[in-house]
């Protein structure tokens, strides 16, 4: 399916691929104005599983833009090709105010600091240029860190996060929830490095809930640092 733009839009999303096939036969593709391209970090080279960022793309009106999934056989074996943490703003000319750090409508005072259970989650840097989140370590299911910020108007909010532990992956998680619904952080892996990055993008309507988290599965032994940087804020929204 094609999409062509009515507005000046940018797009961004995350993008999963598997095949029991060679990567060469079977990829995840992307084409901007018929023009084909893999997706941004593919490939061949990397494994029958792999996930990546894709954009931002800038598109003007009339500009079409397309998912593929690519075959240069047609036979075999497939591949799977998965979207998810899909984003599109559409500028109708409005110029949005664009503030960087945690500052003004998003300042440290702003957000809320819970831990489930009295968990000892804590909050060890919070200015405003990062926010750095420790998961808890005592033992209790399910305990984790939350620090929530109520949106006072229509905004685009995104950052860059960065993940690191000592314990196993799994067991304590970078995630980001909207009205309470948790998610995994775009591009973490649960069974990948101990050292992790990415980035995140939302756009969440006035009084929307967003929340950063610092996840434990057990809420014992070793935990997670989570850290949050390069963080933008877009209002002035149509």
């Amino acid at each position: 399916m094609v999409k062509v733009m009515d507005f000046p839009t940018t797009l961004s999303f995350h993008w999963n691929y598997s095949t029991p096939d060679r990567t060469e036969f079977d990829q995840p593709r992307y084409m901007i104005n018929n023009a084909e391209a893999v997706m941004p970090g593919f490939s061949t080279k990397n494994g029958n599983v792999q996930s990546g960022d894709a954009g931002p793309f800038t598109l003007q009106p009339g500009d079409s833009f397309a998912f593929v999934v690519w075959s240069l056989d047609g036979r075999g074996g497939s591949c799977v090709a998965t979207i998810s943490s899909f984003r599109a703003y559409e500028d109708k000319g409005l110029t949005p105010s664009i503030t960087n750090g945690f500052v003004g409508l998003y300042a440290p005072p702003t957000w809320v600091v819970t831990s489930d259970h009295r968990g000892n989650g804590r909050v060890t840097a919070f200015n405003d240029s990062v926010l750095e989140m420790v998961s808890n370590n005592v033992e209790g299911a399910g305990i984790s860190l939350w620090v929530t910020h109520t949106a006072p108007v229509k905004s685009i909010v995104s950052f860059n996060w960065h993940y690191t532990t000592t314990d196993r992956t799994e067991f304590d998680q970078p995630k980001v929830a909207l009205d309470g619904v948790l998610e995994d952080m775009p591009g973490f892996d649960p069974y990948g490095p101990q050292t992790q990055s990415g980035s995140y993008a939302v756009l969440l309507q006035q009084n929307q809930r967003l929340s950063l988290v610092a996840w434990s599965l057990d809420g014992k032994l070793l935990p997670c640092t989570v850290t949050i940087t390069n963080f933008e804020l877009r209002t002035a929204l149509p």
